[in-house]
């Protein structure tokens, strides 16, 4: 959050009427401190998995979005699942049931948050370059103790494997105004 109000400071030098409009706050996804129709635009850039209920943290974007606003969320899911071993590891890193997320779990929220769906973008995710990754993972062991960087890398080689059955999918969702009702196309996964 401190980087991203940096930022945003920064970015204010040639824009200030960003810096004005623009804050960044940590709390609770599922409920929000905003009173309803409090915003133009709702922006969740992989975190709601990290929710322990992420269908309620999109209901609140719901709530707290102005009629016809628009909730842009950037979430991975899973395109195949991997084998089980490797979901049990990645259960374990993340202390996150992430099977369960699919492109049809992600759709089925929006819905059932009554947003109407706009528009979808999926690709894959990145798989990053070993030899970049290779000198990241060098300057990570330079810090931390044997077996924490240890533990590190196998983290490392379990996300890595884990990404090639990955996609991301930005949705972006409108709040419907009013009178109108959350009617929009049901996406299919590519």
């Amino acid at each position: 959050v401190e980087a991203a109000n940096k930022n945003a400071e920064q970015l204010s030098d040639g824009f200030a009427a960003v810096a004005e409009r623009v804050s960044f706050e940590v709390g609770d996804a599922r409920k929000m401190p905003f009173k309803n129709d409090s915003f133009d635009v709702v922006v969740s850039s992989g975190s709601l998995a990290f929710v322990d209920e992420p269908y309620q943290a999109l209901s609140e974007a719901m709530r707290v979005l102005k009629p016809g606003g628009f909730l842009v969320a950037i979430e991975y899911y899973y395109n195949q699942l991997p084998p089980k071993a490797l979901l049990e590891k990645i259960k374990m890193h993340l202390e996150v049931d992430v099977q369960k997320y699919t492109f049809d779990y992600w759709i089925n929220g929006f819905f059932k948050a009554g947003l109407a769906i706009e528009g979808v973008e999926q690709s894959a995710a990145p798989v990053i370059n070993p030899e970049i990754r290779f000198e990241q993972q060098k300057q990570i062991a330079e810090k931390l103790s044997p077996q924490e960087a240890l533990t590190i890398l196998e983290m490392d080689i379990d996300f890595g494997e884990n990404n090639r059955f990955l996609n991301i999918g930005t949705i972006l969702a409108r709040k419907p105004g009013f009178g109108q009702l959350a009617i929009g196309n049901h996406p299919t996964r590519n």
